[in-house]
């Protein structure tokens, strides 16, 4: 399978476990070694200030939260718009850091968006291919407009205009279920 960095992976109606039913993820690395990716669509009732300030001294001057990039634990993590602050290039004119110095840039001196994860999803080589072929997950190119994106529907959005376009029906049924069907 090709990499699917730069795509996200959005999860099947009926994938149930519950760090990833209905979530959209970027994928940020997918090779032989596995694959990594940041959930968009996971905002954590944390303010990205409130954590700020208990590991730096430097002033915060971004408000927004802080969103759950998976279960695995890992440093905070950011996509954003500067590419002289990115480690790598996800998308165009999207980039990812961990770098300390880089994220301290982003927050005390924000250009563009960003969006700070705590957290990541991992995958360990090939898990992610069974994955995939269990039908757990659909994929689709991703864009910049995907990653900075508020709505509470996008999971269903993107759900319904993957399997339409892969399939040609329209996934009604599956698109409206809540989270948690046996509650219904």
């Amino acid at each position: 399978m090709n990499s699917l960095k730069g795509h996200l992976l959005v999860a099947a109606s009926d994938l149930r476990d519950p760090n990833f039913a209905r979530t959209i993820t970027l994928m940020v690395e997918h090779n032989e070694d596995g694959a990594m990716g940041l959930t968009l669509n996971r905002p954590t009732d944390t303010e990205l200030d409130d954590v700020w300030e208990q590991i730096s001294e430097q002033p915060c001057s971004i408000k927004d939260v802080l969103y759950r990039g998976g279960p695995c634990e890992g440093p905070l993590m950011v996509l954003h718009t500067q590419p002289s602050l990115g480690e790598q290039t996800i998308l165009d004119g999207i980039y990812f850091t961990t770098n300390e110095d880089a994220v301290t840039s982003i927050v005390t001196a924000p250009e563009g968006r960003a969006r700070f994860f705590v957290g990541y999803a991992g995958w360990s080589p090939n898990q992610l291919e069974l994955e995939l072929k269990a039908g757990s997950w659909l994929y689709a190119p991703a864009s910049s407009d995907h990653v900075f994106l508020e709505d509470e529907r996008h999971w269903i959005r993107l759900h319904h205009q993957i399997t339409l376009s892969r399939d040609g029906i329209a996934p009604i049924a599956t698109a409206h279920l809540p989270a948690d069907p046996t509650v219904n």
